[in-house]
């Protein structure tokens, strides 16, 4: 941070607000990033960062539009086709997508570095949990990417829980839990699943109690909107 203030206003913004998600504070991230895409509103490079934030507050229907334009602008950047998926896929229940997400898939599938194929697995395996509802071809192919790819391991789990929690796994879910505990996963991740975990249990007052208590650096926008997907099962 000390040496940051030494750049121009808008490197200095960006790399304040890319520490902070780095960090996990995602709260000083997003105001960091409004206040810079105010002055700089086609920084391409804030764009993405505020969809990466956005993700990580579990907002993805705010994050939607930018990750969409990111999307349409860059559209063989696997980094944008991942986020754009993400967030079709998280409000999948609302607005099915399927075409759409077909096709991402697939243009995803044809970048061949070793993270784009990463990604394409982890994305393929939500898709076949959602989009096909076959939970032995989803848990398949993302057991498939946990071998292969050793080093994104807490990115697959984190989608193993989640294609857990589609088919109402819950062993499976409490599994995967204590899997990214010993992995070393940042407390917010642990939070919001073991959050989801007890919503599913029919705990919501618990599950909502846990999380407001638990969580660190979330807007209190966020805080809202995850606990009202808690009543919800979203």
């Amino acid at each position: 941070l000390s040496e940051v203030q030494k750049l121009n206003n808008d490197d200095r913004l960006f790399l304040t607000a890319f520490y902070y998600r780095q960090i996990g504070k995602n709260d000083r991230a997003l105001l960091t990033l409004n206040k810079l895409l105010n002055e700089r509103p086609e920084m391409s490079k804030a764009k993405r960062e505020k969809v990466l934030v956005l993700k990580n507050l579990q907002e993805y229907e705010q994050a939607m539009g930018l990750a969409k334009e990111n999307y349409y602008l860059y559209s063989d950047n696997p980094y944008h086709i991942q986020a754009y998926f993400d967030c079709l896929i998280n409000t999948y229940n609302n607005k099915p997508e399927n075409e759409l997400l077909h096709d991402l898939l697939d243009k995803l599938s044809k970048i061949h570095s070793e993270k784009a194929q990463s990604m394409y697995g982890r994305c393929n395996a939500l898709y076949f949990a959602y989009v096909e509802q076959n939970y032995d071809a989803a848990i398949k192919e993302i057991n498939r990417v946990q071998e292969d790819f050793p080093c994104d391991k807490k990115y697959a789990l984190t989608i193993k829980f989640d294609i857990s929690r589609i088919f109402h796994k819950l062993e499976e879910m409490e599994n995967v839990i204590k899997l990214l505990e010993a992995d070393g996963t940042n407390n917010n991740t642990l939070v919001i699943c073991k959050s989801k975990l007890l919503a599913d249990r029919g705990e919501t007052d618990k599950a909502i109690n846990y999380f407001l208590s638990s969580i660190s650096f979330f807007t209190d926008e966020s805080k809202k909107t995850f606990c009202e997907k808690l009543k919800t099962h979203i």
